[in-house]
C-alpha cells in the first residue's frame, strides 16, 4: 500500500470523525450516530485508502461518503444531503477527466432516478428520496454498466435482508428498511472488485 493511500486513510478517517462527532451538522438532531462514530470513521477510512492504492480515487472518494451515508441511514433512517454532494463531486471529476463517452452514464443516473422515484411514489414505507438521490449518485460516479451492476448489487442484499427478516418474523412485507448500507455496499463491491468490465472510476 503506498504512502498516498495511507495518507488518504488517514484523512478519511480524522474527517470522518469529526464529521460524526456532531450530529447537527448532518441535520439530525438527538442523534445516536456518534455511538457509532469510531466504526464508522475506520470502515471510510479504510475504504478510501483501499481505494487510493488500486488506483479508483473517485470511486474511493464515493465509497468513503456512502459509508457515511449508510451508517446515518442505519442509525436515523436519513440520507445526509452533504455526503451525497462529495459522489456528486466524485463523479464530476470522474466525468471531466475520464476517457469514457459521458452520455451513457448521464443516461444511466436518470433512468435509475426515475426507477428510485416511482418505487418511492408507488411504496408506502418503501424507498425514501436519499435512496433515490443515492441511486443516481451511484449511476453518475460508476457510469454504465457499471452502476447499474452496484445498484443490481445493493437491491438483492437489501431483498435477501428484508426476506430473511420475514422469515424470521422479525418483520412484514409491508415494512421498510434502510437501503443505504445495501447500496454502499453494492457501490463499494463494484469499485474494488472485478464485476464489471465498465472503466472504473478513476480510470
Amino acid at each position: 500500500m503506498t504512502a498516498w493511500a495511507l495518507a488518504a486513510g488517514a484523512v478519511g478517517v480524522l474527517v470522518a470523525w469529526w464529521a460524526t462527532a456532531q450530529p447537527n451538522r448532518w441535520g439530525l438532531e438527538g442523534s445516536e450516530l456518534p455511538r457509532w462514530r469510531g466504526l464508522l470513521a475506520v470502515m471510510a477510512g479504510a475504504a478510501l485508502s483501499l481505494g487510493v492504492a488500486l488506483g479508483h480515487p473517485a470511486g474511493a472518494v464515493a465509497v468513503w461518503a456512502a459509508v457515511l451515508a449508510a451508517g446515518a441511514d442505519l442509525v436515523e433512517r436519513v440520507i445526509p444531503h452533504r455526503w451525497l454532494v462529495v459522489m456528486l463531486a466524485a463523479a464530476v471529476v470522474r466525468l471531466a477527466t475520464g476517457t469514457v463517452a459521458w452520455e451513457p452514464d448521464l443516461l444511466l443516473a436518470l433512468g435509475l432516478g426515475l426507477f428510485f422515484l416511482a418505487t418511492y411514489l408507488l411504496s408506502r414505507d418503501g424507498f425514501g428520496l436519499g435512496d433515490v438521490k443515492l441511486g443516481v449518485a451511484m449511476g453518475l460516479v460508476l457510469g454504465w454498466p457499471a452502476g447499474f451492476t452496484g445498484v443490481v448489487l445493493g437491491l438483492l442484499a437489501g431483498g435477501i435482508y428484508g426476506l430473511g427478516l420475514v422469515a424470521a418474523r422479525r418483520a412484514s412485507f409491508q415494512d421498510g428498511i434502510p437501503l443505504g448500507p445495501f447500496l454502499a455496499v453494492g457501490l463499494a463491491a463494484v469499485v474494488f472488485l472485478p464485476l464489471s468490465a465498465a472503466p472504473l472510476p478513476g480510470h
